[in-house]
């Protein structure tokens, strides 16, 4: 599955604003520094109000009925909503406080998030671009529209987004990860390897980077390699139904049948779409 990167407004602390602030032109500098008052009078106050703060949805809710023109409370509200997987009211949140607030970018990649979970991508885009227009060094919003970019078979696109971002964040290893995708979806595969390499480097503890690793391997013929790679994605996630699917390719490649159709049945009882040809191509 292809991986998007949000910024969660929530997760905001007056050092993270002070590093934006130190950034921002003058136009934003005004708004920033009251968002940081702001912040540190939220947090005075925090441990006296008692039940409200349990849940992020009564806690901003309460903060939007006291301050109703607070673009950032908003924003933390729907990323409440969008975290419990509320989309339409996360939606409606985060057009609000760009309502408020065009100039919110994180915002505008947040929503675009939302708008690439329910396939609408053009509107996807737009946010992404408008994220990128406020802010050029925003290598989030760089890989999410090369997201919609590789969903939409824009390949060069989606390549030269995931480029920008990777160049901004070496440290990522969804970047490498999805620019991978991208590079097996233009048959590159050595250039996809090397991604899904770094991938793995930078988090060994992810098992789709191996599972697409694996799919790698075998698009090399390397089948022993992916077999490995299969395997180990399935010690990460013994659920993992696709991996399943994918080993018993790789055992069939290699002309052992039996663990590749004890695989494909495994696969099939996780729910994974195994058609009753390949299972009977496996049969002796």
């Amino acid at each position: 599955a292809n991986e998007s990167v949000e910024l969660h407004t929530r997760f905001f602390s007056p050092l993270r604003l002070f590093s934006i602030f130190q950034e921002a032109p003058i136009r934003q500098k005004l708004l920033l520094a009251g968002l940081m008052l702001w912040l540190v009078a939220l947090t005075v106050i925090t441990f006296k109000r008692g039940g409200v703060w349990q849940n992020g949805e009564p806690l901003w809710t309460d903060v939007i009925a006291k301050y109703p023109s607070d673009f950032f409370a908003y924003g933390a509200r729907a990323s409440y909503f969008k975290e419990t997987g509320k989309f339409d009211r996360a939606l409606a949140d985060y057009s609000q406080s760009l309502n408020l607030q065009p100039l919110f970018f994180e915002g505008r990649n947040n929503r675009g998030l939302i708008y690439l979970q329910k396939n609408e991508y053009q509107a996807a885009r737009a946010d992404f671009d408008k994220a990128i227009e406020l802010k050029p060094n925003f290598a989030g919003a760089y890989a999410n529209r090369g997201l919609v970019a590789l969903n939409t078979g824009d390949y060069d696109q989606a390549l030269a987004d995931f480029d920008r971002a990777v160049a901004l964040n070496p440290d990522s290893p969804i970047f490498f990860y999805n620019r991978g995708l991208a590079h097996q979806r233009v048959n590159k595969p050595n250039e996809a390897l090397a991604d899904f390499d770094k991938a793995v480097l930078l988090d060994p503890a992810q098992p789709q980077f191996y599972k697409d690793r694996g799919f790698t391997y075998g698009l090399l013929s390397q089948y022993e390699k992916a077999l490995q790679d299969f395997t180990r994605a399935l010690q990460l996630d013994p659920s993992y139904a696709e991996a399943y699917f994918w080993r018993a390719a790789a055992y069939r490649d290699l002309k052992r049948l039996d663990p590749a159709l004890r695989d494909a049945l495994k696969a099939r009882e996780l729910g994974y779409p195994v058609s009753d040809d390949f299972l009977q191509s496996l049969r002796h």
